[in-house]
């Protein structure tokens, strides 16, 4: 309590406040020492690669990276080619048209899971699935087939 009454308002106007005191900045070097050391396979020599990391990340602190200037070595690519060459790449995932939802006399979208599985049965088909979702899923997949 002394301290605090008598000695703090001196340390403010001191010191521009106490933050130096909390010892944040032990507690962030303890961190990064014990971050380093775990992260490492070879600990045989902790201490000396804790000192070296620290050295290195004090002697780095000064300088930036400067971004790498990049300049396009075929502008026509860009332009035309590059449109070109993905046109022939074969589409991976493509949205099924939109007839596969109305299949012949059937509105799959408006069908009940009962429906679908008593159809999926009629193909011989036997399921387990219980997910409308995939149940009609299931049943494009067979009429697709057919």
């Amino acid at each position: 309590m002394h301290a605090m009454v008598y000695h703090i308002p001196r340390f403010m106007t001191k010191y521009d406040g106490i933050k130096k005191f909390t010892a944040q900045g032990v507690e962030k070097l303890n961190d990064d020492c014990r971050r380093i050391h775990l992260q490492r396979s070879n600990k045989w020599d902790a201490p000396k690669d804790i000192l070296l990391v620290g050295k290195r990340m004090e002697h780095l602190s000064e300088y930036e990276r400067a971004s790498r200037k990049y300049r396009k070595q075929e502008p026509e690519f860009w332009n035309m080619k590059i449109h070109e060459s993905r046109a022939k790449r074969p589409k991976i995932c493509t949205e099924p048209p939109d007839d596969d939802v109305i299949s012949g006399d059937l509105v799959i979208d408006e069908m009940t899971a009962e429906d679908v599985k008593a159809h999926l049965k009629n193909k011989g088909i036997t399921t387990r699935l219980r997910s409308l979702k995939k149940l009609k899923e299931l049943l494009l997949n067979t009429l697709r087939q057919d």
